[in-house]
């Protein structure tokens, strides 16, 4: 299993939650990485058989869901805290 995730590459979601403080809107994408699947080109990984890509596509997949979720957390925190704020300034004006 260790072997696996030697070749496993780093995911889209996981750049998308990193983008933290660049851009917050990039938690939208890693958000749709929860709605799409994870198609692979046909010449992905030729030099593997079918089992081995499928083992390792397996993977690579719940990796990108982990980090697509944290984008959705992360995504409903801050307009969350948008909310709270905007509601907190709104009732001091009244």
């Amino acid at each position: 299993m260790a072997s696996v995730r030697f070749f496993v590459s780093p995911c889209t979601a996981g750049y998308e939650f990193d983008a933290i403080l660049v851009f917050p809107v990039f938690w939208v994408v890693g958000v749709v990485i929860i709605f799409s699947p994870l198609r692979p080109t046909p010449e992905w990984e030729t030099g593997r058989s079918a089992e081995e890509r499928q083992k390792l596509l397996a993977e690579m997949r719940v990796s990108e869901l982990k980090w697509a979720r944290r984008c959705l957390y992360a995504l409903v925190s801050l307009l969350v805290v948008v909310i709270v704020l905007v509601a907190a300034i709104v009732s001091t004006r009244v």
